[in-house]
């Protein structure tokens, strides 16, 4: 299954398919309607994805919805946008990342031993 939808949320391991093309050596992201209607190598490529940052950096999310992903681990939000940690370090924040459209769970368990748990009443 490449995703799981509710009333207010959308469920993926990295991000839901975007259109990308480039431009002047550059990756240009832009919202794809038809997501839901992607083929596997779409999927393949959106799994692998980094959802903070196309959602935060890239202004790319699902209208009305939230979008509640894995893959890059929740610390790379808090560091790179919040700017409350870093990445990596002693200092590192794994508990889930919130922001508009957005929450990134990942808590790479391998180096935090934790796993982020969270409870949706829908």
């Amino acid at each position: 299954m490449n995703y799981y939808e509710t009333e207010k949320y959308v469920f993926c391991h990295g991000w839901i398919p975007v259109d990308v093309k480039i431009e002047e050596m550059k990756a240009v992201y832009s919202y794809n309607e038809n997501w839901r209607e992607a083929d596997e190598s779409e999927w393949h490529r959106a799994r692998w994805r980094n959802g903070m940052e196309i959602s935060c950096l890239r202004g790319i999310n699902e209208p009305g919805k939230t979008v509640v992903c894995g893959h890059c681990r929740s610390a790379w939000g808090h560091a790179h946008i919040s700017g409350i940690c870093s990445e990596q370090g002693e200092d590192a924040v794994y508990d889930p990342f919130y922001a508009e459209g957005i929450i990134a769970i990942d808590a790479c368990t391998v180096k935090s031993h934790k796993v982020n748990c969270l409870v949706f009443d829908e």
